[in-house]
C-alpha cells in the first residue's frame, strides 16, 4: 500500500492507517520464517466461537526466531511498550492454551504471562483501557509487547493505525470456562468507567458473534457452578499450537486440579451495600497431590477465600492488597443469574501464613475471609 508500512510478521499484525482502508492488521503466516505451520482452523467464519476449553499453562523456556522466552508467574507484572492486533486470518484457530481465538472478544497474546490470565491494557495516548483475557503466545517482534484482539484494538482506538503505545498491568488468573462477559464493565476512559452501550458503539460486533445472555456454552455447562481450579504443581510436556503464531512450542503445563461441584443455593436479597462482601457456598477446593501436601500428619498448603463481591472494582482492590502475600486472583461466579467476583489467595505454606492472610483480608474490608485447606 502506498504511503504506509506494514509489519512483516503475522504475530505483530500492525500497519498504518489509510482513509480508504481501516483494516490494517497483517494477514497470513510465514512457515518459512518461523519453521512451523499455522494451527488448524477449528471454527469457521460466521460461527460463534466456543468459550473456554483450554488449560492452565505457564510453560518452560522456548525459542522463536532465535530468541528465547521464559514464561513465568509474576503478580507485579507491569510494562510499557507497543501493542499490535491480529484478526480475521487467525479467528477460529487454537490458541497456545487450547482455547479458540475470537477476534470479537476482549483477548490478547503475550510472550510470558500465565495462560489464561487477565491484564489491564491502557492506551497511554488517549487514556482508554480495558481488561483482556491473555490466552495465547506472541507477538514475536522486537518492538511489540502484546497482541490484542480486533475488538480490543477498536476499543482502544488503534484498530486503524495498527499499533499503539500501551501499559500492560497484570490483574489475575482467568477462569477456564471463558465466561468473560463481565469484561465489558472494565472499560475506562481516563479512569472513568464507560457505559456498556458506549462500548458497543465504539467496538461493535456482528450479531452472530454475540453469546446470548444467560446461554451457556457446552464448556460452561460442564463447569457449571464451579470456580476455576488451582493448577497442580506437576508439569507435563505437551506441544502447543498458537493462533497468533501457528507455532508449536514445548511447554511445561500444570494440570488443572479435578473439580468437585457443589450445588449453589439461591442468594437471599441483599440489604448490604453493593461493595459489601457476600458469603457464597464455596466449591470444594482443588486437591493438590504430592509429598509436600502433608508432613507428620499436618497439612502444609492452604488457600484463603477473601469473599465474593457484587462490585468488581472492590474485588480487584482487595486482590491488589493481598497480592504481596501470594497469588491473589478474582474469579467471576454466577449465582442465580447474578455475577459475583470472588477473591482467592493461594498457595499459602503453613497455618501461620494462612492466618496472616485472613487477618490482612479482613483489614482490607473482606470480613468474611476464611482459610481453605487445599
Amino acid at each position: 500500500m502506498a504511503g504506509c508500512s506494514v509489519a512483516m510478521i503475522a504475530l505483530t499484525l500492525a500497519a498504518c492507517s489509510n482513509p480508504a482502508r481501516q483494516e490494517t492488521a497483517k494477514k497470513g503466516f510465514s512457515p518459512s520464517e518461523y519453521g512451523v505451520a499455522a494451527s488448524k482452523r477449528v471454527v469457521e467464519p460466521g460461527t460463534p466461537v466456543p468459550r473456554g476449553g483450554g488449560v492452565y499453562r505457564v510453560g518452560k523456556a522456548y525459542k522463536v526466531r532465535g530468541k528465547s522466552y521464559q514464561p513465568k508467574f509474576d503478580p507485579s507484572h507491569d510494562e510499557a511498550g507497543v501493542a499490535s492486533w491480529y484478526g480475521d486470518d487467525f479467528h477460529g484457530r487454537r490458541t497456545a492454551n487450547g482455547e479458540v481465538y475470537d477476534m470479537h472478544a476482549f483477548s490478547a497474546a503475550h510472550r510470558t504471562l500465565p495462560l489464561p490470565s487477565y491484564v489491564r491494557v491502557t492506551n497511554t495516548t488517549n487514556g482508554r483501557s480495558v481488561v483482556v483475557r491473555v490466552n495465547d503466545r506472541g507477538p514475536f517482534h522486537s518492538d511489540r509487547i502484546i497482541d490484542l484482539s480486533k475488538r480490543s484494538a477498536q476499543l482502544l482506538d488503534f484498530h486503524g493505525r495498527g499499533v499503539a503505545r500501551v501499559r500492560v498491568t497484570y490483574v489475575g488468573a482467568a477462569p477456564l470456562d471463558g465466561n468473560d462477559d463481565w469484561l465489558v464493565t472494565t472499560v475506562k476512559a481516563n479512569g472513568v468507567p464507560v457505559p456498556p452501550q458506549e462500548v458497543a458503539r465504539l467496538a461493535p460486533i456482528p450479531d452472530w458473534a454475540v453469546h446470548p445472555v444467560g446461554q451457556k456454552s457446552p464448556i460452561q455447562l460442564a463447569l457449571a457452578d464451579t470456580l476455576a481450579p488451582l493448577p497442580q504443581p506437576r508439569p507435563r510436556e505437551e506441544p502447543v499450537q498458537l493462533a497468533s503464531a501457528g507455532a508449536f512450542v514445548p511447554t511445561s503445563a500444570p494440570r488443572p486440579a479435578p473439580l468437585a461441584a457443589t450445588p449453589q443455593p439461591p442468594v437471599p436479597a441483599l440489604a448490604a451495600p453493593v461493595n459489601a462482601p457476600v458469603i457464597l457456598a464455596s466449591t470444594a477446593p482443588a486437591v493438590l497431590s504430592g509429598d509436600h501436601e502433608r508432613k507428620g500428619g499436618q497439612r502444609l498448603i492452604f488457600g484463603v477465600n477473601a469473599g465474593s463481591f457484587r462490585d468488581p472494582a472492590e474485588a480487584f482492590r482487595i486482590r491488589d492488597g493481598l497480592s504481596p502475600l501470594g497469588q491473589a486472583v478474582v474469579d467471576p461466579v454466577n449465582v442465580s443469574g447474578i455475577t459475583f467476583y470472588q477473591v482467592r489467595l493461594a498457595p499459602l505454606f503453613g497455618q501461620p501464613a494462612a492466618e496472616k492472610a485472613v487477618e490482612s483480608a479482613r483489614k482490607l474490608g473482606a470480613v468474611s475471609a476464611r482459610i481453605l485447606p487445599l
